[in-house]
């Protein structure tokens, strides 16, 4: 959801934004970071729209190999810009890359810094973290703090006369504090009320919703909505993956789209596309597909159905199917770094497993022992063995 105007946002951090564009000089980037919701992205697409600029955005967690980074940005740095007075080059959610996994994209991505011609504008909601050190290194930091309650009400003021949704002052103001900062979901929390009015009823049913677990607000908003983009921003603002998602998808869709058996044939379906392609992704490692599986579980659930359910339903969390699906990513942990260290030990994979539980003492009792793993696996992976 993007904002025409960087007036609609911030200040300061757009002035910042806008000079670093403006002034661009080759050899460094710019790392946004800030809060999920705060304006990041949304800034710098109002900026480019004032300045009459092309944005070519890329997602870091989507281009996650060394390999993918070159092919990607050598292309956007080395073509200019035919019907636009200038470019910016955006690498969004920088925190999904993986450490190992992602081993050379982030210097990758700092190689590049240095020699674009044109602005490569960062986004992450830390920029400390190990993994994009060198892309750390390449750029001027410009931190985006939480947004206040005024500044977003504002925002949701404009929004509500251009969409032509009733709402009470007071309401509205309740709302934008509901929102915590977060200016997106603030904004996804209007167009979803915006049916029923924005009023003092309908921001009693919302707090009850926030008090409720991420997961639940986030089926509440598939299963509420018709709205595309509603029910594709609603895994936005979730730091749960896929599996999890499916998972609670499965056990809640008949209860809620029980009025409709044709609903239920068509979001099964799409189900069981969003875990087709679940599985391509741990069979070969291709991470564009996860954006498929997004758009099927969450986009594919919102338009299976011909009308919402208004009844209000209680989401239960399926704790058998998820106690299953967590032993096994706790075991598929353990078999990778078996992987890693049975070759270290001279042992078979299985040997190791079968005496896991003694190295995972010894690791959290002896530091020397520690610090030689340290060279032979991520933090994840050391901090999982150490605690489980």
């Amino acid at each position: 959801m993007q904002l025409s105007s960087t007036k609609e946002i911030l200040e300061q951090p757009v002035k910042d934004l806008l000079n670093f564009v403006q002034n661009f000089k080759k050899g460094k980037g710019l790392l946004i970071h800030g809060p999920v919701g705060c304006g990041k992205t949304s800034s710098i697409y109002a900026l480019a729209n004032e300045l009459q600029y092309e944005v070519l955005e890329i997602n870091a967690s989507d281009t996650r190999s060394k390999n993918a980074v070159e092919e990607h940005l050598t292309k956007a740095v080395s073509q200019k810009s035919f019907f636009w007075k200038g470019k910016i080059i955006l690498i969004d959610e920088l925190d999904g890359l993986s450490g190992k996994q992602d081993r050379g994209a982030a210097s990758a991505i700092a190689e590049i810094i240095e020699r674009s011609s044109f602005p490569i504008i960062c986004i992450s909601q830390d920029p400390y973290i190990d993994k994009i050190a060198p892309i750390r290194k390449a750029s001027k930091l410009l931190e985006y703090k939480e947004l206040s309650p005024e500044a977003i009400y504002e925002v949701l003021t404009k929004e509500a006369k251009i969409k032509k949704i009733k709402y009470e002052e007071k309401a509205l103001k309740q709302l934008a504090r509901l929102a915590g900062g977060d200016l997106r979901a603030a904004l996804i929390d209007l167009e979803t009320l915006g049916n029923l009015e924005i009023n003092d009823s309908t921001i009693s049913l919302l707090e009850q919703r926030i008090r409720t677990s991420t997961i639940k607000q986030t089926l509440f908003k598939i299963f509420k909505t018709k709205d595309i983009k509603i029910a594709r921003e609603s895994f936005f603002n979730t730091d749960f993956d896929i599996d999890k998602a499916l998972l609670w998808i499965d056990k809640n869709l008949p209860e809620e789209y029980s009025n409709d058996i044709n609903a239920i044939e068509r979001a099964y379906y799409y189900i069981s596309r969003a875990d087709a392609f679940k599985g391509r992704i741990i069979r070969r490692q291709q991470w564009d597909f996860l954006a498929y599986s997004n758009d099927l579980l969450s986009v594919g659930m919102a338009l299976s159905k011909q009308e919402k359910n208004n009844q209000k339903i209680e989401y239960s969390e399926p704790t058998r199917l998820l106690s299953i699906w967590q032993a096994n990513m706790k075991l598929s942990k353990k078999k990778s770094i078996a992987e890693k260290l049975s070759k270290e030990f001279h042992m078979s994979k299985k040997r190791f497993l079968q005496s896991w539980d003694s190295f995972a003492i010894i690791a959290q009792k002896d530091s020397t022992f520690r610090n030689e793993l340290i060279n032979k696996l991520d933090k994840e992976e050391l901090d999982f063995m150490i605690k489980v």
